[in-house]
């Protein structure tokens, strides 16, 4: 029995796919976390373009 107890501690085999599992679960918060502030950064860009579209002389657009 203990042979067998030896046996279940050093196997490692689901300790891989844990290490695998977490990894991307890391890399997908990551890609959550960037696209929400690319997404907020792009929500406010448009919002400007908007606004001096609108009116140019009130919302002191740069016009090149």
């Amino acid at each position: 029995m203990l042979k067998y107890i030896n046996a279940f501690r050093k196997d490692e085999s689901g300790a891989t796919m844990v290490e695998y599992g977490l990894m991307v679960a890391v890399i997908a918060m990551v890609v959550v976390v960037g696209g929400v502030a690319l997404g907020i950064s792009m929500d406010d860009t448009m919002d400007d373009a908007t606004r001096c579209a609108d009116a140019p002389s009130v919302a002191n657009c740069v016009l090149d």
